[in-house]
């Protein structure tokens, strides 16, 4: 009989604990996280957007599969022909 009672107050402890963690430490730390997730990619950007005066930066996006010499996909090429101005009139 009071090995049971242990073990069903025991129970009731672990029950309470589980619950309290879950109701309020769980969302708090979670909320903490997410916290810190959101400000890393600020604290970046703050650094990239300060450039000195009269400094100039080229930003290059580049894919994979580009060769440099593949005109397949580089556009539609448009031939063309000169006309002198003496010609035409």
């Amino acid at each position: 009989m009071k090995t049971i009672l242990i073990f069903l107050i025991s129970l009731l402890i672990v029950y309470f604990l589980f619950h309290l963690f879950f109701r309020y430490i769980l969302p708090w730390l979670l909320k903490r996280w997410i916290k810190s997730l959101m400000k890393k990619p600020q604290d970046t950007s703050i650094y990239d957007k300060i450039k000195r005066e009269g400094e100039i930066t080229v930003d290059y996006i580049t894919s994979e599969n580009d060769s440099g010499s593949d005109f397949k996909d580089s556009g539609e090429y448009v031939d063309f022909e000169e006309i002198d101005k003496k010609e035409k009139t």
